[in-house]
């Protein structure tokens, strides 16, 4: 899901298009079509649609975690994480065999050896031990670790903390990246998914404000993300949100002209999409998608079933996830301002920060 979408004149055109999909199908409301349409998009249907990585295919959502009676988060943590306490105790020693196994092949013949802690757009985490601390540890192609390295500088409680990234110039195939370990932490993907209607309105409100401090730190310090996302933000312990994943990341002062989006589609902005440079108010667009799921504890988009089709309402039709008219709030307020075709309308992230001082979710 995540490709670099040059061509992009082309992919916006409805003759790049899936046949199945006329402009005039585009065009409609996806529930507009009678029959196409006849069966109701259920959470369980929808489950198998839910996260864009690779090669332009909806591929299925983690399982879901378990409820528990009173709806605690805190409480939803411990379970998910002493159900798999024994696993997190496989770690992978990075001596000087496994990182020229890492560098030469990636984790492929260490898999076994170790606990995968997630899997993304750029690349695989495991659980790993360096300079005897336990880290989290990425594996990434070397092409990507260019844009890791902004986060090197970056020390905030709302973000996780690069501590080192290691390359061998003797191998071109793989880097190491590594970074904090959060022991029982989930991504705020999962917890959307897995919490329902169970919901504490100062958690929500703690969620949008530990994520939009993060942000704002990383504007402050010219570090562009351009790839945030629920499943780029974990939730410790503690229900601190923390961004992670600067794999394609930008900082402002690079180059930004022959910039290459590899971000996800449902949370681009349509700048990004029209092969526009990105600036932070692409960043503050993601954020307003986020803020929405937030909300409403949906997947957006979800009534498309191509990336093409999203790309061509949300590009060149200004189409944005639904809300309900009965229901808007400030909260509604301020994400709907985030997501503004024109991105000099946008706010920045302290206005935000100052908008959800009276906001309840």
């Amino acid at each position: 899901m995540a490709n670099s979408l040059k061509n992009i004149s082309g992919l916006l055109s409805p003759k790049f298009l899936s046949p199945r999909l006329s402009p005039n199908y585009l065009l409609a409301s996806p529930k507009s079509e009678g029959n196409r349409y006849k069966h109701k998009l259920t959470r369980s249907v929808v489950a198998k649609k839910l996260d864009f990585v690779t090669d332009d295919k909806f591929l299925k959502v983690p399982s879901r975690f378990p409820k528990n009676e009173t709806g605690n988060f805190k409480n939803l943590l411990e379970v998910n994480s002493s159900s798999r306490e024994d696993i997190h105790n496989k770690s992978l020693e990075l001596n000087t065999p496994n990182k020229v196994t890492l560098f030469h092949s990636g984790l492929g013949k260490l898999k076994k050896r170790t606990t995968i802690l997630g899997t993304g757009t750029f690349g695989t985490v495991f659980q790993g031990i360096y300079k005897g601390t336990k880290v989290a540890v990425k594996v990434v192609a070397k092409e990507t670790s260019n844009n890791e390295k902004n986060a090197l500088l970056l020390s905030h409680p709302n973000i996780v903390k690069t501590l080192n990234i290691i390359t061998n110039p003797e191998f071109t195939t793989y880097n190491l990246i590594i970074m904090e370990h959060l022991p029982k932490c989930i991504t705020l993907q999962d917890v959307l998914e897995s919490c329902g209607e169970k919901y504490d309105s100062l958690t929500l409100k703690k969620f949008a404000v530990d994520i939009t401090t993060g942000l704002d730190y990383c504007h402050s310090n010219n570090v562009l993300h351009l790839d945030l996302k629920p499943k780029n933000i974990l939730v410790d312990q503690k229900n601190t949100c923390k961004i992670c994943d600067f794999g394609n990341s930008v900082s402002i002062g690079d180059n930004l002209s022959n910039f290459k989006h590899n971000g996800t589609v449902i949370y681009t902005a349509p700048e990004l999409l029209l092969g526009k440079s990105p600036s932070m108010k692409s960043d503050i667009y993601s954020l307003g998608i986020i803020f929405w799921q937030i909300k409403y504890r949906k997947t957006p988009f979800e009534a498309y079933d191509s990336n093409e089709s999203i790309i061509y309402n949300v590009a060149k039709h200004n189409i944005r996830p639904t809300c309900d008219k009965n229901n808007e709030d400030l909260f509604t307020n301020i994400f709907t301002k985030c997501w503004n075709t024109e991105s000099n309308i946008r706010p920045n992230t302290c206005d935000i920060l100052k908008d959800l001082e009276h906001v309840q979710i």
